[in-house]
């Protein structure tokens, strides 16, 4: 049964090892992803950066349309609507920029704070199963304790076996010298009955 109880105990703490490295397998996967989301945000930048080099070229072609529109007053209207979808599309690429840079701002608070949550609840059970542990050791420290005195009550039971079967053979030789003691009395009782039939069938003879 000790050992059994041992085995069991084994198990647990096989069983808590094996959480315990799962646990540092999930911590580095948060790590990695987290490594991941900073390179695509890093990724991102450079294209926002990108971006704003082509919005600069697209100011300066601005710029040098309305130069050319104040010097060339027959291209006045075409420069015009020039300039108007230039800036159409340079406030578009700045909504666009804008809009990116907001969703990928959410999307990493959202996944920061779900990693944050797992990590949380990750600490908790290692906590918990190093409680586990030391309550287990607590248990085995106990289980050992009843083992002592279960092995010394055994001992004191098997002395006292001993002692009853050493009392025994004494009393079976009593027995015997009894018995032998038995039979001589049945033996002269045998024979004063005889003696005692003689005399009376030797009185009735006599009368």
């Amino acid at each position: 049964m000790r050992e059994q109880e041992c085995q069991r105990h084994k198990k647990k703490e096989m069983n808590m090892t094996h959480l315990l490295r799962e646990n540092s397998q999930t911590l580095d996967i948060v790590t990695s992803e987290l490594n991941n989301a900073n390179t695509k945000m890093t990724s991102l930048l450079e294209d926002n950066q990108q971006l704003k080099i082509e919005m600069t070229s697209l100011q300066i072609t601005a710029d040098k349309t309305e130069y050319d529109l104040q010097n060339s007053l027959r291209f006045k209207d075409k420069l015009q609507a020039e300039k108007s979808f230039l800036e159409s599309g340079v406030k578009n690429l700045e909504e666009k920029l804008r809009s990116q840079r907001q969703f990928f701002c959410e999307q990493e608070e959202t996944l920061r704070k779900q990693w944050g949550e797992m990590l949380l609840i990750k600490e908790r059970d290692c906590e918990r199963y190093k409680k586990e542990v030391e309550n287990m050791a607590i248990t085995l420290n106990k289980s050992n304790s009843v083992v002592y005195k279960l092995t010394a009550a055994l001992s004191k039971a098997k002395r006292e076996l001993t002692s009853l079967r050493n009392n025994n053979r004494s009393l079976k030789k009593t027995m015997k010298v009894l018995e032998k003691s038995l039979e001589k009395v049945k033996q002269n009782f045998t024979t004063a009955n005889a003696e005692h039939e003689a005399n009376i069938q030797y009185l009735e003879s006599d009368v």
